[in-house]
């Protein structure tokens, strides 16, 4: 599925100046493209069926009244990255960062934002919500400085109704690819504890490093609930039973070893 984007952004860091201003439509990312004069029937076709395009807007609705066909609001801000070349740190520093942003990976180097205005931003964020949160803003400056060519946009909005499920179920299945993401990664490690005959500390610090990726998630997608409708309730707890699941695993696995005197058993955090 592409993204869209007309019209052309208004903020870009020096790598990304110096292009043909007439160029009619413009690559900014992995399927993500700037529409860059009037969007007709001939200029869209080039897309195909298979797109989903944000215009500007001028008027931003007040979150209390989205509509609840949609389940979520209908202004955004989308932020594009790429590198001309990057290593494995690189990479894994820009994933951390995203794991700490307000926004759902659409598709690889392009994250969407809720775009608030400061008064909503006050009543939907907290001030210690926003210490740990990076927003649009920071996080493109967070990536510039990693020498990434940034792209983004404010006050965007669906074209169409057509556009505005689409990008629903965009978001739905980006969220829900993080979710599965994580919950593997914890059924894997429970396997891991019951094929297992020894204990090892590293398996404590697994989990350590599972429940904190948990945490950054549910801080998140607990902000993104309350801005875009959201229930992630069930989904979260389903979560958190699994880790738990697994730590009580290590727990019952240490006993077992140190009954049978296992002197090799790691204690790790009761």
């Amino acid at each position: 599925m592409h993204l869209v984007v007309y019209p052309p952004s208004t903020r870009t860091t020096k790598a990304s100046r110096g292009h043909n201003q007439s160029t009619r439509i413009r690559k900014v990312g992995l399927g993500v493209f700037e529409f860059r004069t009037s969007m007709s029937g001939n200029g869209l076709s080039y897309f195909g069926d298979r797109c989903i395009i944000l215009r500007k807007t001028r008027e931003i609705a007040q979150s209390r009244s989205v509509s609840a066909r949609s389940g979520l609001g209908n202004v955004y801000t989308l932020v594009t990255y790429r590198f001309a070349n990057s290593d494995a740190k690189v990479r894994k520093k820009v994933q951390r960062l995203i794991r700490s942003s307000l926004c759902v990976r659409l598709r690889p180097g392009a994250l969407l934002f809720p775009y608030l205005r400061a008064r909503d931003g006050r009543r939907l964020i907290t001030s210690a919500e926003k210490e740990r949160l990076h927003l649009s803003g920071s996080l493109s400056r967070r990536l510039s400085s990693l020498d990434a060519e940034i792209h983004r946009w404010g006050r965007l909005e669906p074209r169409g109704e057509k556009d505005r499920v689409l990008i629903g179920k965009a978001v739905a299945k980006a969220i829900s690819a993080e979710l599965s993401s994580i919950h593997s990664k914890i059924v894997s490690l429970q396997s891991i504890i019951q094929s297992h005959d020894t204990m090892s500390r590293r398996l404590w610090d697994r989990h350590g490093e599972l429940n904190k990726e948990y945490k950054h998630l549910k801080l998140r997608l607990k902000v993104l609930e309350r801005i875009w409708h959201l229930d992630m309730n069930r989904p979260l707890m389903r979560i958190y039973n699994a880790l738990l699941k697994a730590r009580r695993e290590l727990v019952n696995r240490e006993t077992q070893l140190m009954i049978r005197g296992d002197r090799s058993v790691s204690i790790g955090p009761i």
